[in-house]
């Protein structure tokens, strides 16, 4: 019921004393009491953080162990997930000097053909932004010789 007539000052008080309006028909008005008060404020304090920038790399030297580490127990799908996550966020918040740090770094010797060029693909939109991409390349093209040498030129056709 919306409105509660009260027994004893129905017919005497004013309207406004004479009416009482249940906390179920108005839920705003239970937040007048501070219940809810506490989870208002973590809600607040969640919704700042999600605002702020983060860096999805993280420690770099970590990254890489674990990248590495995938690769060496042949979980290649989710060596190219983590590649393919970190530099799709970083080249949108436009990190690019991240993007050169994790090319200067990654070691081809570690990674398996399809992570190297899964490296090379997610950075290829933003070549002209990132100056380590050429010695990466390099890097890659120069193992994929050694370990493919039949099919170099076809797997790194257009990545340059």
């Amino acid at each position: 019921m919306l409105f509660e007539p009260t027994d004893s000052l129905f017919a005497s008080a004013p309207v406004e004393q004479a009416w009482h309006i249940s906390t179920m028909a108005s839920p705003g008005r239970r937040a007048l009491s501070g219940q809810y008060r506490k989870p208002g404020l973590e809600l607040t304090q969640q919704h700042q953080e999600i605002g702020k920038q983060r860096d999805p790399l993280g420690d770099l030297q970590n990254w890489l162990e674990a990248l590495y580490a995938r690769c060496a127990r042949g979980e290649i799908d989710p060596a190219i997930d983590q590649v393919l996550e970190v530099f799709e966020e970083l080249l949108y918040e436009k990190k690019f000097t991240r993007c050169d740090e994790v090319l200067k770094q990654a070691n081809a010797d570690h990674l398996p053909v399809e992570v190297m060029l899964a490296l090379l693909m997610t950075s290829a939109r933003a070549r002209e932004f990132l100056q380590t991409r050429t010695g990466f390349y390099e890097r890659v093209e120069h193992r994929l010789r050694q370990i493919r040498p039949d099919r170099t030129d076809e797997l790194l056709a257009n990545l340059r």
